[in-house]
């Protein structure tokens, strides 16, 4: 009868606190996502004692695979994100940007948003502040404290007008705070002076 090899479990020890244990997939998928990172310590039982993720060996190979996937993103077309609930005002978003040549992909919450982030690799995010799942402005300190996403240019294109809201926008780290109902052509200005 052949032995089954057993699985084997990864502790992640990210920013003071031990994540997992996760299989393999799961471990790839961080890597790949940009979430887990070189320098970061994983815990095997194996090998008896905390390592830097790049000094083990059968990840080394996931991290030459994001490293060349980022560098040969050299894109024709700027990618924009655009993070809304409302369908119909995305929909619009979707169809004047792909239309003024922009590669548009989009996401219906907070928590899709930021996954989509790292796996599209985005020039620039149109994010809403009232979405679902997880706040507009949470999303946006997430990425600008993340090293990988904080040079993502953030518009923030909300209902919410008071004084307070903007200031809380821009102290999220977003580089421009627009207020609906919105000019398009205004929108468009923004968004080439941020990523031409």
């Amino acid at each position: 009868m052949e032995e089954r090899k057993e699985e084997e479990y990864y502790i992640w020890y990210n920013y003071g606190v031990e994540e997992g244990p996760y299989n393999s997939e799961k471990v790839k998928n961080l890597i790949l996502e940009g979430r887990l990172r070189e320098e970061d310590k994983i815990w095997l039982d194996r090998l008896g004692e905390w390592k830097r993720a790049d000094e083990i060996d059968e990840l080394v190979s996931l991290f030459e695979e994001r490293k060349a996937r980022t560098e040969r993103v050299k894109k024709v077309k700027k990618k924009i994100l655009v993070i809304e609930d409302d369908v119909s005002l995305k929909e619009i978003l979707e169809d004047v940007l792909a239309e003024k040549g922009y590669d548009v992909v989009s996401a219906k919450d907070g928590m899709e948003g930021l996954r989509k982030v790292y796996v599209e690799l985005p020039d620039l995010v149109i994010l809403d502040i009232m979405i679902p799942q997880l706040y507009g402005l949470e999303v946006c300190k997430r990425l600008k404290k993340d090293p990988t996403t904080c040079g993502v240019p953030i518009i923030f294109l909300t209902a919410k007008d008071q004084v307070m809201d903007k200031l809380l926008g821009i102290e999220s780290g977003a580089e421009i705070y627009l207020t609906k109902p919105f000019d398009m052509d205004v929108l468009l200005a923004k968004i080439k002076s941020l990523i031409t």
